[in-house]
């Protein structure tokens, strides 16, 4: 059995990468309007006009702080808003990997030149390159490191199942905890 099409392979992770942040855009914008206790059409207005995701993120905790219980002075946060301060953190640390994806090139490299090569390392029936996703010369210039380092298929399937796990417990925060201060 041959190896997948590495490019395939790549573009498939990419774009289930892509689908899962926008579901979590989707219950980002669903906890506002739950939040603002208005229409979808009227949060539309205020959510869409936020411009990046990290800002639409902030204007979710700041809406939905508003609705859990606040404390006392001197008490501790109540477990439902560490739950969502949490949750809000956990989705923040994935934003940097997520605007790498949908912001860097995507760069395809070979590994081996000739067939020969691919033989003498027991890769004939393989492919002999790899896709990345990486940082553009133009932004390298910034030496930021955390982005340094290219995003492969190994990446995007381990970021896939963060974002996906992101979005388990938003679905979650939601329909039970959310719900009880609306």
């Amino acid at each position: 059995m041959t190896a997948p099409n590495p490019e395939d392979e790549f573009y498939m992770w990419l774009g289930k990468c892509v689908a899962s942040w926008s579901s979590v855009e989707e219950h980002l914008f669903t906890i506002c309007t739950l939040a603002l206790g208005t229409t979808e059409q009227r949060s539309a207005i205020i959510y869409y006009r936020t411009p990046t995701i990290d800002a639409r993120l902030n204007l979710a905790d700041e809406l939905v702080k508003s609705r859990l219980p606040t404390k006392a002075s001197g008490d501790h946060d109540h477990d439902d808003v560490k739950q969502w301060d949490k949750l809000r953190k956990d989705i923040g640390s994935l934003l940097s990997t997520r605007n790498r994806l949908a912001h860097h090139p995507v760069i395809g490299k070979n590994i081996f030149g000739a067939t020969a090569d691919r033989e003498a390392a027991g890769m004939l029936n393989q492919y002999a390159s790899w896709f990345t996703s990486e940082m553009s010369e133009a932004e390298k210039l910034r030496r930021r490191s955390e982005n340094a380092k290219p995003l492969m298929v190994d990446d995007l399937s381990h970021h896939r199942m963060c974002v996906e796990d992101r979005i388990g417990r938003l679905r979650h925060f939601t329909s039970v905890t959310l719900r009880k201060y609306l």
